[in-house]
């Protein structure tokens, strides 16, 4: 963190210095003065969508689900065709439980990254906490045919198949 604060020192006006600083007092959990840094980039640089979309998660950490679903908001709106925005969004609706909006942020993301199995297994956890588990389980599959090599997508797979079972 000292290396951060030297940098920040050295040349306050970069908002990379805050970024970095935030996600360095994020990794620590403290999640309010991560707020204060990404907030600090954003006031030095508004139009970068990745600084809105940290904020969100530093608001999200922080249990503030619908203040970080406006800067999801803001993200996609400087930049409505990055997939990453879509996901963020997808699980902070998700934290509220407003699963269909879930599904649809999750659906935009794939449909602009369709290659990426992580929103795939995104897809198949929204479908599963809407009880649409067969939909789910068809997910999981596309991840793993995606990245057959990731453990994690056939223990996902494995989970969704248990649930149908049951």
């Amino acid at each position: 963190l000292q290396a951060y604060d030297k940098a920040v020192e050295l040349k306050p006006t970069d908002p990379n210095n805050w970024i970095s600083m935030g996600w360095a007092l994020n990794g620590q959990g403290k999640y309010d003065e991560t707020l204060e840094a990404f907030d600090k980039a954003i006031e030095l640089k508004p139009t970068e969508p990745s600084y809105w979309t940290a904020r969100g998660s530093a608001l999200a950490s922080l249990g503030r689900q619908n203040e970080s679903l406006q800067a999801y908001d803001k993200a996609i709106e400087l930049k409505p065709n990055d997939p990453n925005n879509w996901i963020s969004m997808g699980w902070a609706l998700n934290g509220l439980g407003k699963y269909n909006e879930t599904l649809e942020a999750f659906d935009k993301a794939i449909d602009l990254k369709p290659t990426e199995p992580s929103y795939w297994t995104a897809r198949a956890s929204a479908l599963a906490s809407l009880g649409r588990l067969t939909e789910s389980l068809q997910a999981y599959d596309k991840a793993v045919e995606l990245k057959p090599t990731d453990p994690n997508n056939w223990i996902s797979k494995g989970w969704a198949l248990n649930g149908l079972r049951s």
